[in-house]
């Protein structure tokens, strides 16, 4: 995994630059072009529409594509297929040049709320004044947001608010240098004009804030289906587990044997989770409460939506035309807990849960791999350390192994897995060693590497620092970190955190593992020989697009090292030592 860093030269311009964690050389050659002022810091502006770089016979048939598939799927009863999509763009806070655009738009905004409340009655007064606070804080990121959905809000309806949110002031989230944008679902046949106008608008927008938009966005697709005016994919439509998981299997059969297509470099250089519900939000199809999403979370800015949703629904239409049910993924229904929480609070801790799978004990079984890789923030939001990491923690992280918060990563798992659910009692049934606390230790790392008096210089409690280490410790270690007790106060989660409920979801048989893929995704001959024999492709798709995609990916360039996440660094601080 890779890592889109914003850097900010000594003249303050900016650009965009990556670094990747398998490529030591490349990464050390980067850092001494920084530091030598020898590295092109150009970047091109993010085209208001994002296309593919390889597929353009591909891209001229999807739209007619999508109308045949989509009106197939309604002579089989499939009343409306819909399809969301969410965007998550590298942007910063402020812009780099100091555009007051944004000031003046937000002084507007506030005078505005300010007119509305003055002219508004006692009982929504509070809401609108709530609002006001709420932008007062915004910075330009915020602010070119709320201008997005607020407007759009006016004209098309086309976004709405992260996490359900009206349009209150509390809908805005966004990462750490990121700008999250969500697109209301809709028919597919009205995707592709919706998707174009939300990017143009962004684009605008961007441009006049002065915010350099200058990556592809990260995409996440969901897809769900209806029948009889009702989401086949919720378990109380009578067909949940009979047409509704018709369609999974065949979604699960058609992306399985296209997933080499679904980036615009062809190939993963890394492997993914299983090819299948698992608890897990990495999962290449993560089955979610009414929808099926699909992603992949090592290569998500490479992805490429349109032809992504195209094979979703040919791969619904195979489910339900294809007779021998030996040809696709056998799926069965599992439960999951519905999970409550504070705005804007708990979110990795919530994903975690609501993702895991529920057993007929009570009991969780969560991805592994999410919480080692999230026990950094996992670690904040149980109250063990007092902030997040930050952006430069996190790349370093993902370099260097370098997260201090990543000791913690075994007491969250012992933690987590002696979570209970009681769903009689629709309650959470949160572990404690001793009242309202769960006491746990961490192990020691890599302390071997130390001379003997900074081992005991730590495990007495003192602070080492890494210019101290780096001497010891070798390029990708883990810097080394003595054992200590640490106390989870379960009386906050149990005031902030409840059991909604448990639902069900249909879940893909072990089958389709996807943790080998890089041994024919790397290839280009076996790239596309799924391609030319998967029947879940053939039977549905037309012979124009299929040969358009064989066309287009027989050329395809071999994969590159993949590009995700971002942090922002200053000038001093990629000067440090020790980034490599």
């Amino acid at each position: 995994m890779g890592k889109n860093i914003f850097y900010k030269t000594k003249e303050n311009a900016p650009c965009v630059i990556s670094l990747f964690s398998k490529h030591q050389k490349a990464n050390e050659e980067i850092h001494t072009k920084i530091m030598a002022g020898n590295l092109d810091l150009s970047h091109k502006p993010l085209s208001p529409v994002w296309e593919d770089d390889n597929a353009a016979k591909t891209r001229a048939i999807l739209p007619t594509e999508i109308e045949k598939l989509a009106d197939r799927l309604s002579g089989l009863g499939i009343e409306q297929a819909r399809v969301g999509l969410e965007f998550e763009f590298s942007l910063p806070e402020t812009p780099p040049n100091e555009s007051a655009t944004w000031q003046k738009a937000k002084s507007r905004i506030l005078s505005d709320l300010g007119a509305q409340i003055d002219k508004a009655p006692r009982d929504e007064k509070a809401a609108l004044e709530a609002k006001r606070d709420a932008v007062a804080a915004f910075n330009a990121r915020e602010i070119l947001m709320y201008e997005l959905l607020e407007d759009d809000a006016r004209k098309n309806g086309y976004l709405e608010p992260l996490f359900g949110s009206g349009h209150d002031g509390n809908g805005y989230y966004d990462g750490e240098n990121m700008l999250e944008l969500k697109m209301a679902h809709c028919d597919v046949r009205a995707y592709l004009e919706r998707k174009e106008k939300i990017l143009r608008a962004l684009s605008e927008k961007a441009e006049s804030f002065g915010l350099p938009l200058s990556s592809r966005p990260n995409t996440h697709i969901n897809l769900s289906f209806w029948k009889n005016g009702q989401n086949l994919f919720l378990p109380d439509h009578p067909e949940f587990s009979t047409t509704g998981k018709a369609l999974v299997e065949g979604m699960t059969r058609a992306l399985y044997d296209s997933v080499a297509l679904m980036t615009n470099q062809n190939g993963l250089d890394t492997p993914t989770d299983a090819f299948c519900y698992s608890p897990s939000r990495a999962s290449a199809m993560r089955s979610a409460y009414g929808r099926y999403e699909i992603l992949f979370g090592c290569v998500e800015s490479k992805q490429r939506p349109d032809l992504i949703t195209t094979l979703g629904l040919a791969g619904a239409l195979y489910g339900l035309i294809e007779t021998d049910r030996a040809e696709i993924a056998e799926a069965r229904v599992v439960k999951s807990p519905l999970i409550g929480r504070p705005k804007n609070k708990y979110k990795l801790l919530t994903h975690a849960l609501n993702g895991a799978r529920l057993n007929d004990d009570g009991t969780l079984t969560f991805s592994q791999d999410y919480l080692s890789n999230n026990a950094g923030h996992l670690a904040y939001e149980l109250g063990l350390v007092q902030a997040p990491p930050s952006g430069y923690e996190q790349m370093l992280f993902i370099i260097k192994s370098l997260s201090s918060n990543y000791i913690f990563r075994l007491p969250i798992v012992n933690f987590m897995d002696c979570i209970q659910i009681d769903p009689a009692k629709n309650r959470i049934s949160w572990p404690t060693t001793e009242p309202n606390v769960f006491v746990s230790k961490t192990p020691e790392k890599n302390m071997h590497l130390l001379p003997e008096d900074m081992q005991e210089r730590m495990r007495r409690g003192e602070k080492l620092s890494t210019d101290e280490m780096d001497p010891y410790v070798a390029y990708g270690d883990t810097y080394p970190s003595a054992g200590r007790t640490v106390r989870i106060d379960v009386s906050l989660l149990k005031k902030e955190i409840r059991l909604r409920g448990v639902t069900e979801k249909l879940a893909v048989l072990p089958g389709y593992d996807m943790t080998r893929a890089e041994r024919y995704l790397s290839l280009g001959e076996t790239r596309i020989k799924r391609l030319k024999t998967s029947k879940a492709l053939h039977k549905t798709l037309s012979s124009a697009l299929m040969n358009a995609l064989l066309e287009d990916n027989l050329s395809a360039p071999e994969p590159c090292p993949t590009r995700n996440d971002t942090a922002m660094l200053t000038h001093e601080q990629l000067s440090k030592p020790t980034l490599h």
